[in-house]
């Protein structure tokens, strides 16, 4: 195979983007990760948009709630996680009560000067780390900002969406884009509400079994354990595991009852609730869901394992929507037949 000189000088260009590019690609990766969520919550909330605007609703009205909706329930989940780590903290100040006097013969024993040096670096330290947190924090209250504003202005404009539209998809494939974006944007609805059940499920049948053991925080462990049930297992095992150390505050036998309660729970969760709920939803198998898991865990850890289904249900929703459908002979037989 000869190579042309056009080639060659196209190679070169390709590498001299490459080397340019490098230093900008997690710049690149942050950017294009923000347009893909804000693209994905866009299909989500468009289809409920659709059916409150017949219904005369607004549709910034609709996202407006939503977006409400989501805020209010993150800062409920914090105020019932406070009493857990209030408790923490109690432990942790009963214990440095316990051991303070041989705190006190250690570092009477200790050098000033090294006192002084140890106490130093730990303020150090300890404000390098709020710092940081602050600042990290910051960067995450602004992101959250723009990807509202980009949420707001996907679902609400349908000047932008037009003009998206024409820029990036070729006049041919338009109504092709659109038909798959609506499939796509379905196929996401069901799914959320399907999970959304699920995740209530967890939260009913978790409280249900801590109130009745009668373990300490019985519904802010459901509760936290609904919500992180949208990464599939995850919040099973984590209210099991909440729900035992809770539990372990009480006595031996709550441990036992509360494990073999949520064992139970979990179960027919797995076998029964998560089935019937994604097979009248959309039907992604569930060995695409825990690849999925696998791999999401492997490249971005606890935020890309939570968009880890979403994204089974695009690519399973756009194979059945791209692959031609399969006929019998006999199916194929049946429109000649017609004809004659």
């Amino acid at each position: 195979m000869q190579i042309t000189t056009r080639t060659w000088f196209a190679l070169f260009g390709l590498g001299v983007a490459l080397i340019l590019v490098g230093p900008l690609l997690p710049l690149i990766r942050s950017v294009a990760l923000l347009l893909f969520l804000a693209a994905l919550l866009s299909m989500l909330l468009y289809p409920l948009v659709v059916r409150l605007e017949r219904r005369r609703v607004p549709a910034g009205l609709t996202v407006a709630g939503v977006l409400t909706l989501i805020v209010a329930l993150f800062l409920f989940l914090g105020v019932q996680v406070l009493p857990l780590f209030a408790t923490a903290l109690n432990g942790l100040s009963r214990l440095l009560v316990a051991i303070a006097p041989r705190i006190e013969a250690g570092v009477v024993q200790l050098p000033l000067t090294t006192v002084i040096n140890t106490v130093s670096s730990l303020i150090g330290d300890v404000s390098s780390a709020l710092i940081g947190a602050a600042a990290r924090v910051g960067a995450l209250f602004w992101t959250l900002f723009v990807l509202v504003v980009l949420v707001f202005t996907l679902v609400t404009s349908s000047a932008t969406r037009l003009w998206l539209l024409r820029f990036f998809v070729p006049p041919a494939y338009q109504a092709r884009v659109v038909s798959l974006g609506g499939a796509v944007s379905e196929g996401l609805s069901r799914w959320f509400l399907a999970q959304l059940a699920i995740s209530g499920y967890y939260v009913v049948g978790y409280s249900i079994a801590g109130l009745v053991v009668g373990i300490p925080f019985a519904v802010p462990i459901a509760v936290i354990s609904g919500l992180l049930e949208f990464i599939p297992y995850l919040g099973g095992l984590v209210g099991l595991g909440l729900a035992v150390l809770s539990a372990a505050t009480v006595s031996e036998s709550a441990v036992i009852w509360i494990i073999i309660a949520e064992t139970i729970i979990g179960m027919v969760a797995v076998y029964v609730v998560v089935p019937y709920f994604f097979a009248r939803a959309i039907k992604v198998p569930p060995g695409a869901v825990l690849l999925g898991l696998y791999i999401g865990g492997l490249v971005g850890g606890f935020f890309a394992a939570l968009l880890t289904v979403p994204v089974v249900t695009i690519i399973t929703i756009l194979i059945r929507e791209l692959r031609p459908v399969s006929t019998t002979p006999r199916e194929a037989d049946e429109p000649t037949q017609r004809l004659s």
